[in-house]
């Protein structure tokens, strides 16, 4: 074997060996860096066109839908004013003007709206568009209202809403109801060819208030206010356009805006005020069931109903509490008596059960006959004096002018005060001073809310002057507040003087003392107005800034 030596690349002074070429040779270029804000502006770019195409679906989504809302509103708003039409049961005979008791000069005006909807009669141009029925809550204006429908329902279409129907959250209900309300009202009487259509508004004060200067604290309250506005200024007179008449109804005209209230808009205003004495008469026979047989006299019941100013309301619910009160007395009949305890519990409450000690019982008695003692010395008719309790009264007196007016003189009103002063006066005569009772509290604010109407309102006083006036600015000062006193002043010296003289008149001594006996049993503890004759008449007077008796 032949042995050859070996060679090692390593090893020292030996050339490399030549590598065989791999193809020509290239200049070196190094990696790009990645940009990655191209990167990210390149995928919001991508993002935003898909919002906006998102956006644009959207939109054309939301247009459809506020077209479709808006259609469904319009739809709703008619069919609101489409329920407020009146309707008749026609298994009942609906309310009418002749049904409404009292108040005949106030249906003889109304009456002229009943005989304009006959359709033989032409239109009345000069007939009044606009009604306001105003005056004190209970009086019925509401049910006068309806039975004004109850007449015309067969020649106009009749609607009825209330001011708080308006009264939305959402801005631009209310004016939208209007709007609804009167182009619903309009036609539906063309519809059926008739000449006018009547819109009754309950409560319009809601919706009727005086605007501000800073509108914009209640700008719904304004556009409302300001559609209805136009609407009545868009009664249009033509023979072939029914013709609205709108009727409104406030306890408070004077919240009313001058502008809806004022001639042309809402001008003809009728005042239903508290029934006078035959129109109370009447309500009370129609609304006391008394079996047949059973007599009672309405003109004497009347009298004293009229004299603690019942509304028709109250008289309703007087007729409701005399069944409550024969039913306890296990009879169907009515009597006299039965009425006058449930008027006792319409204007004080249901009776008081709870014990009370003798003591208080007197002086509860004391009270009261001073307040009655002095009425009836003055000329007021009394009619129930007791010291049972009710409501927040340990006791009361009830009692009222013998001549109903309703322009009372100065003289009237100073009597008012020395009968509301009575029972402090009993009490200081009978006890002393120092021990008057809380029970004067109320007698004494009614005191000072009469004296202080007599000098601010009324520019009345002891004095000749007027100083003190200020019915508009409502404001007392110290010339009016010196009046104010000196009225209850003298007030209260000469219901003292009169009390003094009844309790040490010998003759006058024994009655107080029969009347303050009947008035602690308490199997009794009330007094009428028979315990009350044969009581001697005190007359007083102004004289020198001071009020005299004789």
């Amino acid at each position: 074997m032949k042995w050859e030596p070996q060679r090692f690349d390593d090893e020292p002074n030996t050339p490399p060996k030549p590598k065989a070429p791999h193809g020509p040779s290239l200049p070196f270029f190094p990696p790009p860096k990645t940009d990655y804000l191209a990167i990210i502006a390149r995928v919001l770019n991508i993002i935003v066109n898909i919002l906006i195409i998102i956006f644009i679906l959207m939109l054309m989504s939301g247009i459809q839908v506020f077209e479709q809302s808006l259609e469904k509103k319009e739809v709703n708003e008619i069919s609101w004013a489409a329920d407020k039409q009146f309707k008749v049961d026609p298994n009942k005979n609906p309310k009418k003007l002749k049904d409404f008791l009292g108040y005949q000069d106030i249906k003889n005006e109304l009456q002229k709206y009943v005989e304009a909807v006959n359709p033989n009669n032409p239109i009345n141009p000069n007939l009044p568009r606009g009604i306001l029925l105003h005056g004190p809550p209970g009086t019925g204006k509401t049910h006068l209202a309806k039975c004004l429908a109850g007449s015309v329902y067969q020649h106009a279409p009749f609607f009825i809403t209330t001011g708080s129907d308006f009264v939305e959250k959402y801005v631009g209900v209310g004016a939208s109801r209007v709007r609804s309300l009167f182009n619903t009202a309009k036609i539906t009487a063309q519809n059926k060819g008739q000449k006018y259509f009547f819109i009754f508004i309950d409560e319009i004060d809601a919706v009727g208030q005086k605007r501000l200067n800073d509108e914009n604290k209640n700008q719904e309250q304004t556009n409302t206010l300001t559609a209805l506005l136009a609407e009545i200024d868009g009664f249009v007179s033509s023979d072939q356009t029914p013709q609205a008449i709108l009727i409104a109804a406030t306890n408070r005209m004077d919240m009313l805006d001058n502008a809806l209230v004022r001639e042309g808009r809402l001008g003809n205003h009728i005042l239903l005020d508290l029934p006078d004495l035959e129109s109370t008469k009447k309500l009370l026979q129609e609304t006391i069931v008394v079996p047949q047989g059973n007599t009672l006299d309405f003109d004497t019941i009347a009298k004293v109903i009229h004299g603690v100013h019942f509304s028709p309301a109250k008289i309703m619910a007087l007729a409701n509490e005399t069944k409550e009160v024969a039913k306890k007395n296990n009879t169907q009949n009515i009597t006299a008596e039965y009425i006058y305890e449930a008027m006792e519990r319409v204007l004080m409450g249901q009776e008081k059960t709870s014990n009370r000690n003798e003591e208080e019982i007197k002086r509860v008695a004391i009270h009261e006959l001073g307040h009655a003692i002095l009425a009836k010395t003055l000329g007021f008719d009394v009619h129930r004096v007791t010291t049972k309790a009710r409501g927040k009264a340990g006791g009361y007196t009830i009692f009222f002018p013998h001549t109903d007016t309703k322009l009372p003189i100065k003289i009237d009103l100073i009597k008012q005060i020395i009968i509301a002063l009575g029972g402090r006066a009993a009490e200081e005569i009978f006890y002393n001073k120092d021990d008057i009772s809380l029970g004067c509290g109320n007698d004494l604010e009614k005191a000072d809310n009469i004296a202080t109407q007599m000098v601010v309102n009324y520019g009345m006083s002891l004095k000749d002057d007027m100083k003190g006036l200020s019915p508009l600015k409502n404001t007392i000062d110290d010339e009016a507040k010196n009046k104010i006193n000196d009225i209850i002043t003298e007030s209260y010296k000469i219901a003292k003087k009169i009390l003094e003289k009844y309790k040490n008149n010998e003759d006058s001594k024994s009655k107080w003392q029969e009347l303050q006996n009947t008035l602690t049993d308490l199997s009794k503890g009330t007094l009428n107005q028979n315990n009350f004759e044969n009581i001697p008449a005190e007359q007083i007077k102004i004289e020198n800034n001071n009020i005299t008796v004789n």
